[in-house]
Formats: structure tokens, C-alpha cells, sequence
């Protein structure tokens, strides 16, 4: 294919399919490619898959993203030309020229171009993803990029929070981080390591990567997955005034974390702002420490010890279990005591036999919302105030209620709220 046919084929071309990277390409790179092009130097292949005929695209890019995407651009007009582009042969200095202000010659020259294109047909989906990862060591992927190339249920629950699917989690634009080079499926596959392995866990970039295989058919409404999104949503609510304090991933991780234990024990409901304060007080603490050594030399109190254990595996080994581990403990430590008021839940989550047949006499074996009659096996003993309120497992917090009822209720967590 020359330049000028795969610029008027753009709309057939599917630049980005699911495994991608996003665009990556600086203004340089890209100055220096279309030079290059006028200069007639080589350039590398370029791969095509083609699709099925229910695409809207007749191809997709395995390999040359970045590459088309340059040339569309700058034939649009988007970007000039560099002073590298200062003395072309038969062209002379081109430095700052956009398109348009190309000769016909130059013009002729960039769209009579011809481009090594290898088409790829009938591959499967694993093969056409194995390609790309061999393809891309010449220009090594990013950790994260690698694994949103992989298949899979995680990989699609998590790419779908961050954008892939028809919303971004309102928790991620609160984030000081960029989502150039997937940073924000990096921070949310850390969170969903230590929620899937239920505490701290180690999250090198290996373990990800196990874990992204190992969840192969992750189910995006099972319990880990609910639990997730209802932490995470938690967080947006904290994390709503944008604080700058949210610009490192430990940060995030380590809140997630003691969010996500403590609303196993205590009722969260209302707290986010008690929670701001609790991570911009923490996070002042420890950024006004220049040397975490004197903390200890100058004889501190136990707060002044957990500040200086968490620095330290704040900066080193942060991804090891061992080092979430410590940073957790302090982390929960603090909370208890800036927070001290919380409210415990009842240890105790599912009413007895003995309860719910009381609950059911009570009641006159009617549903207290809908008012129809119903058999025991029917009845699902409810909580009046919620468990994850705070509301206790006794007869008197509970109601009867049918199944549909019940279900329809939904049980929202109050962490959400």
C-alpha cells in the first residue's frame, strides 16, 4: 500500500482494537517519521488483521499504530514539520511546514510513499494478541500494557472500569495520574490483587500478570467484583475535591485497602469527609519528613515509629506483601485513632433458625413490604437497619420479608452512600 491509500482507507482501518496501547507517540517521533518518509528512508512492516465482515472496520492494526496514526495526522494538518526537516534533497528546508504548505512534489513524494503491509487472515483472537506482545519487544510494552493486551474476565472487568467500556469509574479522573499507558488498569489490578487474595498480598509486576491468567473467567458481577466497585465508589465520594495528595500509587493502594477491611467491621456510612481528613493529615505527616531516620533517633513516640516503618516500606519493596502488610497495620492504626468513633457491626451477620421462626410468627407470616402472605421457606429474615449500618442480628431488627421483596431491596451497602 502507498501513504496516499492508507490515508483515504483511515475509516477502514481500526487503529486501536482491544489489546492496543493507547497513542504514545511524541511530537518528535512523529516529525521524524514523516522526514523520514520524504527523505525515502526504509521503514518496517506494518500488520493488518483482516476482520469479519460484521466489523465496521475491514482491518484492525496488530503493528503500525503509531505509525498510521502519524501520517493521518499530519496529512490533517495536526502537527508541522522540525528543523531536523531543514534540508531535504530536491526539497530544501521544510522546517516548520505543515501539509499544506507542501510543494505538489513534496506532496507526491510523502503520498506515493509505499509501505511493506503484511494482511493476516483467519487468526484467532489468542494468536492475533500473542503476535502483537512479539512484535512490540523491539519497543518494549509497559507492564500494564501487556496485560491489557491479554484475554480474559479480569482483563475486561478492569479495562471496562477505566474506560474501555461505555463509563470511566468516577474514582479514576480523581486520580493525579494520566491514563497514557493504561496507569489506571495498573492501579486498579493492584487494588483487585489484595481484594481477591483478601489482604495484603504481593502485586510485582509478575504477580499481576499470574493473576490476570489465573482470572481468565472472573466473574464482573461475583462478590469481589462487588465489592470492588462499592470500595471504589466509597473512595470517589472521599476523593471528590480532587486532593493533590493522590498523585502516588502506594497511596491509593494502601487506602483502598484499610477502606476495604474496616467495612467488614465497621459502619462507614456518612465518613467520607472523616476520611479526607484522616488521608490528608496522614499524607502531611509524611511528606514533611526529609530523613525517616530521625524519627527514631530523636526517641519519638510509637506514632512517630509507625510514620518511620511506613516511609520505609513506603519507599522500598512497596510492592512485596510483607511491606503492605506493615504500611497496613500503621494504616490502620492511625484511622482507629483519628476516627475513634466508629461504629462496630454486629459480629454476628445471619439470624439463627430459632430467630427467623420467631421473626415469621411475629409477622403474622406476611411480608411486612408487599403485604402477601407467604410460607416459611419463602420468608428471608431481613434486616430492619442494616447490617452494614450497624444494625444488630435480633429478633426486634428483624422483619419478614418474601424473596422478591428482599431482593428487590437490593441490601445496599452503605459504604456507597
Amino acid at each position: 500500500m502507498t501513504v496516499d491509500m492508507v490515508y483515504r482507507r483511515q475509516k477502514e482501518i481500526d487503529p486501536q482494537p482491544q489489546y492496543q496501547r493507547a497513542p504514545v507517540w511524541k511530537l518528535r517521533k512523529k516529525q521524524l517519521l514523516i522526514d523520514s518518509i520524504l527523505r525515502g528512508f526504509d521503514m518496517p512492516k506494518f500488520y493488518l488483521r483482516r476482520v469479519d465482515s460484521g466489523s465496521p472496520f475491514e482491518w484492525e492494526v496488530v503493528d503500525g499504530q503509531q505509525r498510521f496514526r502519524t501520517i493521518w495526522e499530519f496529512i490533517d494538518g495536526d502537527f508541522e514539520l522540525s528543523e531536523e526537516s531543514a534540508d531535504l534533497p530536491g526539497f530544501g528546508d521544510l522546517s516548520g511546514q505543515s501539509y499544506v504548505g507542501l510543494s505538489h512534489e513534496a506532496k507526491d513524494k510523502l503520498h506515493g510513499y509505499p509501505l511493506s503491509v503484511v494482511e493476516i487472515q483467519d487468526a484467532t483472537e489468542p494468536e492475533i494478541r500473542d503476535l502483537f506482545l512479539r512484535l512490540q519487544e523491539g519497543v518494549p510494552l509497559n507492564p500494564a500494557e501487556r496485560r491489557h493486551a491479554m484475554v480474559g474476565g479480569l482483563r475486561d472487568f478492569i479495562a471496562d472500569l477505566a474506560g474501555e467500556g461505555e463509563t470511566i469509574h468516577p474514582v479514576l479522573p480523581l486520580l493525579r495520574t494520566n491514563n497514557d499507558r493504561y496507569q489506571w488498569e495498573d492501579w486498579l489490578a493492584h487494588v483487585i490483587r489484595l481484594e481477591l487474595a483478601g489482604g495484603p498480598g504481593d502485586v510485582k509486576a509478575a504477580d499481576l500478570k499470574k493473576m490476570y491468567e489465573a482470572e481468565t473467567g472472573f466473574d464482573p458481577d461475583g462478590k469481589v467484583a462487588r465489592k470492588t466497585k462499592r470500595i471504589l465508589k466509597y473512595m470517589a465520594r472521599i476523593l471528590r475535591s480532587e486532593p493533590p495528595e493522590m498523585d502516588i500509587k502506594w497511596g491509593f493502594v494502601d487506602l483502598y485497602l484499610v477502606l476495604s477491611q474496616l467495612d467488614e467491621d465497621y459502619d462507614l456510612a456518612g465518613r467520607h469527609e472523616d476520611f479526607l481528613n484522616f488521608y490528608v493529615s496522614f499524607e502531611a505527616d509524611r511528606r514533611e519528613v526529609d530523613d525517616a531516620a530521625e524519627l527514631i533517633e530523636s526517641g519519638g513516640d510509637e506514632w512517630d515509629r509507625d510514620l518511620y516503618h511506613y516511609i520505609e516500606d513506603f519507599t522500598s519493596n512497596g510492592a512485596k506483601r510483607a511491606s503492605i502488610e506493615r504500611r497496613n497495620e500503621v494504616y490502620s492504626r492511625r484511622v482507629l485513632r483519628d476516627i475513634p468513633d466508629l461504629v462496630p457491626k454486629d459480629p454476628k451477620r445471619a439470624f439463627s433458625a430459632d430467630q427467623r421462626i420467631v421473626i415469621y410468627r411475629r409477622d403474622n407470616q406476611i411480608c411486612r413490604k408487599c403485604g402477601d402472605e407467604m410460607k416459611f421457606k419463602e420468608m428471608h429474615a431481613d434486616h430492619i437497619t442494616p447490617h452494614a449500618r450497624g444494625g444488630k442480628t435480633t429478633v426486634e431488627n428483624g422483619q419478614a420479608l418474601c424473596s422478591e421483596c428482599n431482593l428487590s431491596k437490593g441490601g445496599s451497602t452503605p459504604i456507597s452512600n
